[in-house]
């Protein structure tokens, strides 16, 4: 016999974690909620990721918007490939077979609960190849037509209309390694240049399918490792930015995303290296460390 299912969630359950603390700060007027999840974290879910996401439609209301992160990690560079990589001898061969970007075909890979969202009625997908987000409710269209190629992470770009919009982020049973928003302090910092090693040691390349054939854009400026956000998780905790409450099984964070970008600019002003990892191998913050780093680690 398998595991016995002994707890079990509905809409109506979920509903009423989310109208506890801190959930219950969430502004009555139209709100605007980017969505972070592990569909798995919460436990059994009658209904499956469908119910998670009319519990949220109705917990923001009529007047509300949520956006969720629909990444498409394969429609990248295969010689970038980490998890798994790719064989140099098969390289070309995949960069040539990779599958044109399609809204309603591509895969999303950030889970079960975006996916279950891309199927309700009124739900948009914008166009990146690989960093497309998909939004449901009254400012849907105005966030997902800002993306553009190359604005992502700029503040006409999607993330920074939520930012406009004074939006929260809702992490259901992940952390701030999965907060794209920390991204924008990144893009953000030294007041728009954004942090003198992004984009130094790792570039974006993604697949774009023109009238000449498919070509490569470079993408100078996006963001890349995210393991090491969470080394400011306690100070932005101590800032009052992070709350935590439960949803079901789930450890979950909600913050105002303002905040989370605002305080996060602060610590990068004081310590640009803030937000590296400390993986030897990465391709990305290991040669942030030896160049601006002088062998040290963060202060943080």
């Amino acid at each position: 016999m398998g595991k016995v299912i002994d707890q079990a969630f509905s809409k109506g359950d979920i509903l009423e974690d989310l109208r506890l603390y801190p959930f219950n700060k969430l502004p009555a007027e139209d709100p605007v909620v980017i969505v972070h999840s592990s569909l798995k974290s919460i436990g059994y879910v009658i209904g499956g990721a469908e119910t998670v996401v009319r519990a949220l439609l109705e917990w923001v209301g009529g007047g509300g918007t949520l956006v969720f992160p629909a990444y498409s990690y394969s429609a990248s560079d295969p010689e970038q490939w980490r998890y798994p990589p790719v064989a140099p001898h098969l390289v070309e061969k995949v960069r040539k077979n990779i599958p044109p970007f399609d809204p309603i075909l591509s895969p999303i890979d950030t889970g079960a609960i975006p996916s279950a969202a891309s199927r309700f009625p009124g739900a948009l997908r914008s166009s990146h190849p690989n960093g497309s987000i998909i939004a449901l409710g009254k400012n849907a269209k105005r966030i997902v037509s800002a993306q553009r190629l190359e604005n992502s992470l700029l503040p006409d770009g999607p993330l920074g209309q939520v930012y406009e919009l004074d939006g929260w982020v809702l992490s259901i049973g992940t952390d701030l390694s999965s907060n794209s928003s920390m991204h924008l302090a990144e893009r953000w910092a030294r007041k728009g240049e954004g942090l003198a090693h992004l984009g130094e040691f790792w570039k974006s390349r993604v697949p774009v399918d023109t009238p000449r054939g498919r070509e490569w854009v470079l993408l100078e400026k996006e963001g890349g490792c995210s393991t090491g956000f969470i080394r400011i998780e306690p100070i932005l905790r101590r800032r009052g930015v992070i709350s935590y409450g439960r949803i079901g099984q789930s450890y979950c964070q909600f913050m105002p995303q303002r905040g989370l970008v605002d305080e996060t600019i602060k610590i990068l002003d004081e310590d640009p290296l803030a937000l590296l990892c400390s993986d030897p191998d990465c391709p990305q913050c290991a040669p942030t460390w030896r160049k601006y780093g002088s062998g040290r680690q963060s202060d943080w």
